[in-house]
């Protein structure tokens, strides 16, 4: 089970955060990858919540440039899913709101920035807190393929063991020599102790 949660800051103050939990075990980095999602669900409730359309500068920031560079990255990677989302939902939001700029930016973790304490004290938190009933589990590439390559051994399976001698491999498999001829057999003998060569003595 992973998590990623992103927290959102306001003239210097904390002014909300949001997580999100997926059903699937996931590496840090692909957490990474992923915690732009609720970063862009904050985003969203703090532009609605606005009482005006104001010019807004929105930057997102993450400790780890490769997954920053994922996020928004359309080209066939392990998390593509999560990356197309991400740019279907911002086109969504600078139509919506057009007076905004977004902005993501790598800042190094060695930089003593609490939001990304914040932000992983919340994904664990949530990790704790979790349903696993009701787990929200995002398609990425690599998960499809895992889930489609179970399926395929399962179907196997259960046409294999249900009934053995109708599956194909039984009925194509050779059950006796393929010229008609029985096989050769060869009848090895043990050697005893009689007729076992003794080591000549000097």
């Amino acid at each position: 089970m992973g998590a990623a949660s992103a927290v959102l800051y306001y003239e210097g103050r904390e002014h909300g955060h949001t997580e999100r939990v997926f059903g699937d075990t996931v590496t840090e980095a692909d957490a990474l990858t992923r915690s732009l999602t609720p970063g862009l669900d904050a985003l969203t409730n703090f532009l609605a919540a606005r009482p005006a359309q104001r010019p807004a500068l929105v930057i997102f920031l993450l400790p780890s440039n490769p997954s920053l560079n994922k996020t928004i990255d359309a080209s066939p990677h392990e998390e593509q899913a999560a990356s197309m989302r991400h740019l279907t939902k911002l086109g969504e939001l600078l139509t919506t709101y057009p007076d905004t700029q977004v902005r993501l930016q790598w800042l190094p973790r060695k930089v003593p920035f609490v939001g990304f304490r914040r932000a992983r004290q919340l994904a664990f938190e949530a990790i704790r807190t979790a349903d696993p009933t009701d787990l929200h589990e995002p398609q990425s590439i690599k998960k499809q393929k895992d889930d489609a390559k179970r399926a395929v051994i399962a179907t196997w399976e259960g046409r294999y063991y249900s009934n053995p001698r109708s599956s194909m491999a039984f009925k194509t498999a050779l059950r006796s020599p393929p010229d008609g001829k029985a096989h050769h057999t060869f009848n090895i003998k043990k050697p005893t102790e009689h007729n076992r060569r003794r080591p000549r003595q000097s």
